[in-house]
């Protein structure tokens, strides 16, 4: 199964390169990464309570401390991460160009929750009715024509996902057969059998591959997919490919916003 998403972001991959070449050698020297001296400081807020679950406040920031790390860890970033009071994490990371601010800027703000949405049948009628269907919404597509140019299609997706990203175990970047980069992802036991009945009972409807709230593709299941895994395609470089597997591979499930940014 091909998702097509379509990437935004651009980044200097050589100076990610510098970047994760000087935390190796600092940690096999022993030094390991220190707090940085000079860069930027991100605060950022966490609504604890958001999620319904009665996951408490210190469940909540710890964990969102952790997938945060996790993140800026994987791009190579030089980071400390502290806990403040009322919820909040101070992120710290080292001096950078304009590109890879907006990078981790991007990497700490988004929560990377990926959903399976069905479409309704039904789709192209009601939206030109005008008639929406109760439990769904109408999210809009873009899409890169034969000349192209870029196209929005408006699609009638359920409100409720069938499953989400939660179940992903892992993703990674890989080279598609024109040697594009790909994103390559497995799902846990749990998440196989899901993935399969929801293919099986839905053949030759659309599934919406949801990111964040925004609609990234609609391919139509062609056949039952019960190996588990599958491949998100799209116009996209190798770094923005890097940045999306990570986010799927570390989602938080708990709102966070940057409250505030500033150089130190």
């Amino acid at each position: 199964m091909s998702l097509s998403l379509v990437g935004s972001a651009r980044a200097s991959a050589a100076s990610w390169t510098l970047i994760g070449a000087l935390l190796v050698a600092l940690s096999m020297t022993g030094c390991g990464p220190r707090p940085p001296l000079h860069g930027t400081a991100f605060l950022v807020a966490i609504d604890a309570g958001a999620t319904g679950e009665g996951t408490n406040s210190l469940q909540s920031v710890s964990r969102t401390r952790e997938v945060l790390s996790k993140r800026l860890d994987k791009l190579g970033i030089q980071s400390i991460v502290e806990q403040q009071a009322d919820n909040r994490l101070l992120i710290k990371v080292a001096q950078m160009n304009t590109n890879e601010l907006t990078i981790v800027r991007q990497t700490i703000a988004r929560s990377g929750v990926l959903e399976f949405r069905l479409v309704d049948p039904d789709s192209d009628q009601d939206i030109k009715n005008g008639a929406i269907k109760p439990g769904y919404e109408v999210l809009r597509l873009k899409q890169r024509m034969r000349d192209g140019r870029e196209g929005i299609e408006e699609v009638e997706v359920r409100k409720r996902a069938e499953m989400t990203g939660n179940s992903i175990k892992n993703a990674m970047v890989v080279r598609g057969n024109l040697g594009e980069p790909e994103i390559y992802f497995t799902l846990n036991s749990q998440g196989t059998k899901r993935f399969a009945a929801i293919t099986s009972e839905n053949v030759h409807q659309r599934l919406a591959i949801v990111l964040d709230g925004e609609l990234y593709s609609a391919p139509v299941i062609q056949t039952p997919i019960e190996s588990g895994s599958g491949q998100i395609t799209g116009h996209f470089d190798k770094q923005e490919a890097f940045e999306l597997a990570n986010l799927l591979e570390n989602p938080l499930d708990v709102p966070h916003h940057i409250v505030e940014e500033k150089s130190f």
